[in-house]
């Protein structure tokens, strides 16, 4: 019988059937598993991970506002602004944390390996509260670009855990000293990694973009970008958006040197590009679609954005993830957290989760992002206004807090934040796609089921759109009147008029494809940068995943058996002596042998070829009969 490596975890939890409700950070929305009447709500404590994991998104959206960056206002490159940069902070706060779990087991090795490196006495398995806090802050206050709220991060954990969080000189006499040895080896890490955190950001291979920044303010301005493209034969070509009173100069294309990166688990980015822009199909069957019908398609589907209550609006907005957020990283973290708690898990296993998760999504925006550069391909928001300058189209999105209405060509527009238009980065392929189905699989195989336990749901409250809600004249921060219509406003046009349930979603693939198929929505992207996402980012799943495994990073500790053998070439059955322990589970339950001294593995397929390349290999309870001997 197979099991979840975390399987161990779930049974602790069968309490009383109590429905688990928790705050998500995302617009006052609330996660619900509301469908399960089998697994009880979680009754132990969070988990330490979980609450620095919880506070670090917070610190992380803090920082996302590239106003606030002096290396921005200096124009030395663009900041912490994309997705895979958020990525990036995210896995470095999971990797210090994980290689801290890795220096007090027995089995784990670290995500960042060097020749000091050792582990704790196995006298001491469990890893002191304060020794996870102080790695997590030390690698907060190297990444965090202005440092907006360490200070308090720091207060809060000093003062609630009693830990002296200043920073030491790494040593190998204290385990603060080796934690910093730790710190210290993951900043050379990041130094080095590519994505140039020490200049801004920006790109040294001096990336540019082939079409000029097109303004968006009449028909005329318009006009001048479609005579450029046409002139040029680059109306397939990326070009930056320019709007009066909206976005007034030209933005920086972000993170365009993710060719330069070092992924975690893929080896080659090169293996991971999505097919060639013009051959891609749009459908995951392979059903080819002209690229100007995926482009006119979006107009239909800006259509219906008001069906079902808005529900099409909201999901796009929903999944936005725009200025101001942790992106679509911090949201599939924010996920993770709540599958944490549905499943409560114990600290070490909640980390386990949490770093595969940030380890898939951040290899998925490296992967994303290569193509992207490679590509360089045009936006519907471009596209369409200049290819259809002077075309018809009905019920399209004219404004927030506007009803739709007709339109001509070049005044179309995504369903997006008004200072937002479309992403500072190309259209193929979706990031959110490569990402979403990257962390979805990771989910997936460490919970051991493809099912959400009691089908998470998020309920967006009446009035409380993140594009439109409600607010009422009398607060000048956030009411807002229709651009074109004066008598629409925040008071009487705002969604949703009544509450509207997003889910339930029933699978981890379910909420992937909602992420999905919001940037079709919210007009982003075309159906074949949707559906090439999600075809890279499974790949991107499937390695990093075998990467953990092959690594032992996840192995659940209660169920190994380590044989200490090195595979120096083939033995006779005579040499194979294996002692008694070795040929029982943790239970005593004896393992089926060969000739009682020859050990059969039972494992997948796909772990045999893994078995075949490690220096060492592991029984961990969960088998499939080979006919292959390893040594």
């Amino acid at each position: 019988m197979q099991h979840s490596l975390l399987s161990p975890i779930l049974v602790a939890c069968l309490l009383s059937a109590v429905p688990i409700k928790s705050e998500d950070d995302y617009g006052m929305y609330y996660y619900t598993f509301d469908n399960d009447t089998l697994t009880a709500s979680c009754t132990k404590p969070e988990p330490l991970i979980f609450r620095l994991m919880v506070d670090f998104l917070t610190m992380v959206k803090s920082e996302s506002d590239i106003a606030m960056e002096q290396c921005v206002l200096d124009g030395k490159g663009p900041g912490f602004t994309s997705p895979p940069l958020f990525a990036r902070t995210i896995f470095a706060a999971t990797t210090i944390a994980y290689n801290t779990y890795a220096r007090y087991s027995q089995y784990a090795n670290p995500a960042t390996m060097y020749d000091e490196w050792t582990r704790m006495s196995q006298k001491q398995q469990k890893v002191p509260d304060c020794i996870y806090i102080y790695g997590f802050y030390q690698i907060a206050n190297f990444i965090m670009p202005e440092q907006m709220t360490n200070y308090s991060f720091k207060q809060k954990y000093e003062n609630t855990f009693h830990c002296n969080l200043t920073e030491i000189l790494a040593n190998a006499d204290s385990e603060l000293g080796l934690v910093q040895r730790d710190v210290d080896q993951l900043k050379l890490q990041l130094k080095t990694d590519g994505f140039n955190q020490e200049g801004c950001y920006a790109d040294a291979t001096n990336f540019r973009t082939i079409n000029p920044p097109c303004r968006f303010d009449n028909r005329s301005t318009v006009a001048i970008c479609r005579n450029f493209t046409h002139t040029y034969n680059t109306i397939w070509n990326y070009g930056e958006i320019v709007k009066t009173d909206f976005i007034d100069s030209p933005r920086t294309p972000v993170f365009t040197q993710a060719q330069q990166a070092r992924p975690f688990s893929l080896g080659r980015l090169y293996d991971y590009l999505a097919p060639p822009y013009f051959e891609a199909p749009a459908f995951e069957n392979g059903t080819m679609m002209n690229l100007t019908d995926q482009f006119l398609y979006l107009t239909n589907v800006q259509k219906d954005l008001g069906a079902d209550n808005d529900k099409p609006k909201l999901i796009a907005e929903y999944w936005a993830d725009g200025p101001k957020t942790t992106g679509t990283p911090g949201h599939w973290q924010s996920i993770s957290l709540n599958i944490i708690r549905r499943l409560c898990y114990d600290n070490d296993d909640a980390l386990k989760l949490l770093f595969a998760v940030s380890a898939a999504i951040y290899d998925a925006g490296l992967a994303a992002w290569q193509n992207k550069r490679l590509y360089n391909s045009v936006r519907p928001a471009t596209f369409i206004p200049t290819e259809y300058i002077d075309d018809s189209f009905q019920h399209q999105f004219v404004g927030m807090y506007c009803d739709f209405g007709d339109i001509v060509g070049w005044q179309w527009s995504p369903y997006q934040e008004d200072h937002v238009i479309t992403p500072q980065f190309q259209e193929y392929i979706s990031g959110h796609s490569t990402f979403s189905r990257a962390a979805s699989f990771i989910l997936e195989k460490i919970t051991g089921s493809p099912n959400v336990p009691g089908n998470l749901s998020v309920t967006i409250k009446a009035g409380k759109s993140l594009f439109q809600p409600q607010c009422n004249k009398s607060n000048k921060a956030c009411y807002r009147q229709c651009r074109v219509n004066s008598l629409l406003d925040s008071e009487n046009n705002y969604i949703p008029k009544r509450d509207v349930t997003l889910g339930p979603w029933k699978t981890y693939r379910d909420i992937a494809n909602e992420a999905s198929i919001s940037r079709i929505y919210g007009g982003i992207h075309i159906t074949s940068g949707d559906i090439q996402g999600r075809m890279v980012g499974q790949k991107v799943g499937e390695a990093v995943w075998a990467k953990v495994l092959s690594v032992n990073y996840l192995k659940s500790e209660t169920l190994l058996r380590t044989i200490r053998r090195q595979r120096q070439g083939l033995r006779t059955n005579s040499n194979n002596q294996l002692p008694d322990h070795l040929k029982q589970t943790d239970r005593g339950e004896n393992f089926v042998l060969h000739e009682d001294e020859k050990l059969i593995i039972f494992t997948t397929a796909t772990n045999l070829s893994v078995l075949k390349t490690c220096k060492h290999w592991f029984v961990d309870g969960t088998f499939k009969v080979s006919t292959e001997d390893f040594y």
